[in-house]
């Protein structure tokens, strides 16, 4: 299909042309200028010319020294492993997985490109949205400190250590901030009331009110989250930086989610843990986000999407843009780009 229109220059031979914007495109042949082309190709006056620029194609026709044509079209990328959020990106408002999605993923999966749900849940809380997909090659956890096969059997993970996360529950006890950790199909918190109620709905853990949560933290852990106002969050964040340094990994995958894991475990790592373990070039990878915890792996991934209804800040990064949660945006895109 074309999406742009050749422009010749002939005082520089330079071919511009508007999509996309600032690209250029030069004829490296021997033949310099015009006339040297169509003397060079005398015996044919239409000569077919093609190159390549990112993942557009340029067919180029010279039919006389001052007649060029040129059409522009956009080829199909080599997609071989697409990685993706869930909350916000391919789950709908309601938690659940569109059947055109299913069938766009599916379809994918049968032409042989991977699949990687990639969430800073833990396993036990993807685990029914992996059976829904059907199709998942591997289940990134924990915002990456975890990498697990689709029946749960972990081939990664990284752990805080105990007295490391003992002074993140220290620190969010301080601030009167609510606080949780992880194991198993459950969640240990410090404070009851509707963040933990409100986790354990859209989680389907199981939520267990364990009071001064410095004093339960007893062994390592793949992650914990701290939940308040959103003002309150971006405040904490800066302290918590300042305090914990290099010695973990701080994001928000939601501007009321402050979400603490190992200094090496983001999406963007685990995404090129499995690239390398899995053998496809990131450079062939297609990722969707929406937010901050994402960030990683979209900078990660060749082909970086960001959802319509991502965080306007992670829009500005210059990722593809797609349609939103709501809108099947990563069905919508995967098919339109790979298959339409």
């Amino acid at each position: 299909m074309p999406v742009g229109v050749l422009h010749h220059d002939s005082s520089s031979e330079r071919f511009s042309f508007p999509f996309p914007r600032d690209s250029h495109v030069h004829f490296h042949q021997k033949a310099k200028t015009p006339a040297d082309f169509a003397q060079k190709f005398s015996r044919n006056p239409t000569f077919f010319c093609k190159t390549l620029w990112r993942n557009l194609e340029f067919f180029a026709i010279i039919e006389s020294e001052s007649d060029f044509c040129c059409e522009v079209r956009e080829l199909k990328p080599v997609i071989r492993a697409i990685a993706f959020d869930l909350d916000d990106t391919l789950l709908r408002d309601d938690r659940t997985i569109s059947d055109e999605t299913v069938s766009v993923l599916r379809r994918a999966s049968k032409a042989g490109i991977l699949i990687l749900p990639a969430s800073g849940r833990t396993y036990c809380s993807m685990a029914g949205f992996a059976k829904r997909i059907g199709c998942a090659s591997r289940v990134i956890c924990a915002n990456g400190a975890v990498i697990a096969q689709p029946d749960g059997t972990t081939l990664h993970e990284l752990t805080i250590p105990a007295d490391i996360a003992r002074q993140v529950a220290r620190f969010a006890k301080e601030r009167g901030c609510y606080c949780q950790t992880y194991a198993g199909d459950c969640f240990y918190y410090n404070q009851q009331g509707d963040y933990a109620r409100a986790y354990a709905e859209s989680s389907s853990l199981r939520g267990v009110y364990v009071g001064d949560l410095e004093q339960h933290l007893s062994a390592p852990t793949t992650k914990l989250l701290m939940m308040a106002p959103p003002e309150q969050v971006v405040q904490m964040l800066a302290e918590a930086q300042a305090q914990f340094g290099e010695s973990v990994a701080l994001t928000c995958s939601k501007p009321y989610f402050l979400e603490v894991n190992p200094p090496l475990a983001t999406k963007g790592h685990a995404l090129s843990v499995c690239a390398e373990e899995m053998g496809f070039p990131l450079s062939q990878c297609m990722a969707f986000g929406d937010s901050l915890n994402d960030v990683s792996m979209l900078r990660a991934a060749g082909h970086g999407v960001c959802m319509g209804n991502g965080r306007e800040d992670v829009k500005r990064m210059g990722f593809a843009v797609c349609g939103t949660n709501q809108e099947d945006g990563v069905a919508r895109y995967i098919q339109r780009i790979l298959f339409d």
